[in-house]
């Protein structure tokens, strides 16, 4: 939700594109500020801007949108090698 706030430029753009009320983004961006302890956008009447902590969060954040895919299918691949690579045999008695 922060990402398309930073995207849209606004919390109504965010707003429309996620087809939720602006109060909902409004207040979801401000949870994610109080739990990280900082500020990530410095808001006006007239527009948003990232503040330097914020340009920072929104880079690891379309790193790891990036990556997470990647990582997830490279996981799959070892629990599936592991999966099939162990057989055991046992002598009949």
């Amino acid at each position: 939700m922060f990402a398309k706030v930073v995207e849209s430029g606004s919390f109504r753009g965010a707003s429309s594109e996620l087809d939720i009320s602006i109060a909902s983004v409004s207040s979801y961006v401000a949870r994610l500020e109080e739990s990280l302890g900082v500020a990530l956008l410095y808001r006006n009447t007239r527009k948003l801007s990232l503040t330097k902590m914020g340009k920072r969060f929104i880079k690891r954040h379309r790193i790891y949108w990036i990556c997470m895919p990647m990582v997830s299918e490279n996981t799959k691949r070892e629990r599936n090698a592991v999966s099939v690579g162990l057989k055991l045999q046992s002598p009949p008695f």
